[in-house]
């Protein structure tokens, strides 16, 4: 039987998003684990696990504390060329060595591809990276060893005596030729100097004629555009392999944009008359060109299978096609979006509407699919705030995201991941702690339900130690006397909430600052215009050249 490799998702390099509890201050944060490494697609994944263990490719640092942990899990590699399918178990995971091995079984039987060779359902299991790394390095190739030189003495010079040889090829009468005398070789070499070298055939004329007639017919590469399953004639998702499929027939722009710029999917909800949508849309570079839009039914068998393998991993297969129904680009997405389908679908569960309703809807225009408002996070976003006037600054933007509303238009609409935004939120919590900023109500209680703090009481009593830090500049500090002393004004109005005693230093703090705002504002108020009746007539006078009002302007004049 011939060589077949496996072919089916479950042999491709697949990642898996999770959360990881840190042991350093409590917090939870995400990550992402390597469930399996196509190692020909992905030998840099492999070469990573050889040189560094899991550390290489599981190790995840906590946003809030730094802690770092390596999760030790199973890795699986698919190594085609061997014909053999590699499970390492670590050592700390010995006892699932047996559910290992099902959990493969079974996702191979959920996405066999085209064929499932025996390898693919027959795992072998490793325990060490060495003797893995023995196992799938590459083989030399044999070599024929080469035969030993044969010297051997000349015994005698060859002698000169006639050979019979010749006149046994050649008749009677035939004579050899007499060999060409030593001029008669150079006349020959001058002669082929001087000729003219030969016509090169043009390349335009043809060496082979095909007829019209010869030609059997076309043979089309790639998948066709599956119309039974398009609701609305033009998109639908639907799973290939384990992985999420979301084709549309596209324009000849739309397909030179899906190859050559970029693109970016988002996972979306919008709010209609009919009900809550959940859809794919590919928005493009070129504003001018109109976004493709898949609308997920959350009643449809197909479409919900859809859903609960992003909320898993989230990875998309967009094909663009022809109108013909040929497949004229494919294109893989993979935002780290799992966790927003999750949040989207838990909002959208009790507002889902008719998918042919509030597709229409958006297919209408009523709706702006992009959204007016802006961001500009990133997954870096405020990773370093060295002073408390930069971690205030970035306190009162969070603060503003997290407004419900808010919230759900920047991940709903604006699709930041979910996983980027509680990291950033963690950051930001950490840094206010750290420099003792007053939290709004909403922000606290996200403190605390990230452990950054016991309780209420124990979240002030931190917050008014790292201030004063601030105020005697133990701290990179950098806040105006204003902003210092409307921090201390929100400290103090919460200890008296909570029934928290203050230090009388810390008082004494306080009174500084708040002194030193009012000189701030006194002397604001000393340098502000006066705006009597009397001084505004000075300044218009003052403000007025009469001499340019000597004449009307002319009906040429334009205005400045």
């Amino acid at each position: 039987m011939a060589y077949v490799p496996y072919e089916g998702a479950a042999g491709r390099t697949r990642k898996v998003e999770t959360t990881i509890w840190c042991g350093g201050c409590g917090a939870w944060f995400g990550a992402v684990l390597i469930e399996c490494i196509d190692a020909e697609t992905d030998p840099a994944l492999v070469e990573r696990l050889l040189a560094d263990g899991l550390a290489g490719l599981h190790r995840a640092d906590c946003p809030a504390c730094g802690w770092s942990y390596v999760a030790e899990a199973p890795i699986a590699v698919h190594h085609a060329p061997s014909e053999t399918l590699f499970l390492y178990i670590p050592p700390s995971c010995r006892h699932r060595a047996q559910q290992t091995r099902a959990a493969w079984v079974a996702a191979v039987a959920a996405a066999p591809g085209k064929q499932v060779p025996d390898y693919a359902l027959s795992p072998r299991l490793i325990d060490g990276l060495d003797a893995l790394a023995g196992l799938i390095a590459p083989v030399e190739p044999t070599r024929v060893a080469e035969a030993p030189e044969v010297e051997a003495p000349v015994a005698e010079a060859p002698s000169a005596r006639p050979s019979g040889l010749l006149a046994a090829l050649l008749d009677e009468d035939d004579e050899a030729p007499a060999s060409a005398a030593p001029d008669e070789w150079a006349i020959s070499a001058e002669a082929w100097q001087l000729a003219e070298p030969p016509d090169e055939p043009a390349r335009h004329e043809p060496t082979h004629v095909v007829h019209s007639d010869a030609v059997i017919g076309d043979v089309e590469a790639g998948p066709r555009f599956e119309a039974e399953l398009a609701v609305d004639g033009v998109s639908y998702v639907t799973l290939d392999g384990g992985r999420v499929v979301a084709a549309a027939k596209a324009s000849p722009e739309q397909v030179t944009a899906l190859l050559t710029t970029d693109a970016e999917l988002r996972f979306q909800r919008h709010a209609t008359p009919d009900g809550d949508a959940l859809c794919l849309t590919l928005f493009f570079a070129d504003a001018g060109l109109e976004p493709l839009l898949w609308v997920l039914d959350a009643h449809r068998p197909a479409h919900v299978a859809a859903l609960d393998t992003l909320e898993r991993m989230f990875r998309v297969d967009v094909r663009g096609f022809d109108a013909e129904g040929r497949c004229a680009v494919e294109r893989m997405f993979d935002p780290p979006l799992a966790r927003n389908v999750t949040q989207a679908r838990a909002r959208a569960a009790d507002r889902a509407g008719e998918r042919e309703a509030v597709t229409a809807h958006l297919r209408s225009g009523a709706v702006d699919l992009a959204g007016q408002m802006r961001h500009n996070f990133d997954d870096t976003s405020f990773a370093a705030l060295p002073s408390a006037a930069e971690a205030q600054l970035a306190l009162g933007i969070v603060s503003y995201w997290s407004n419900p509303d808010r919230y759900a238009y920047l991940v709903d609409v604006q699709c930041f991941p979910v996983v980027w935004f509680e990291a950033m939120v963690r950051r930001v919590l950490g840094a206010a702690l750290e420099f003792g900023l007053a939290l709004e109500p909403h922000m606290q209680a996200r403190a605390l339900s990230l452990r950054l703090a016991e309780d209420e009481v124990d979240l002030l009593r931190r917050a008014l130690a790292s201030f004063v830090e601030v105020n005697l500049n133990l701290r990179r500090n950098e806040l105006d006397p204003i902003d210092l002393w409307e921090n201390w004004a929100a400290l103090l109005g919460r200890a008296e909430e909570l029934g928290v005693g203050i230090d009388a230093q810390i008082e004494e703090l306080a009174v500084r600052a708040m002194k030193a705002a009012e000189e701030i504002d006194e002397a604001q108020d000393d340098e502000a215009p006066d705006e009597s009746e009397e001084a505004m007539e000075l300044d218009l006078d003052d403000a007025i050249e009469v001499e340019s009002i000597d004449e009307a302007p002319s009906a040429d004049w334009v205005p400045p």
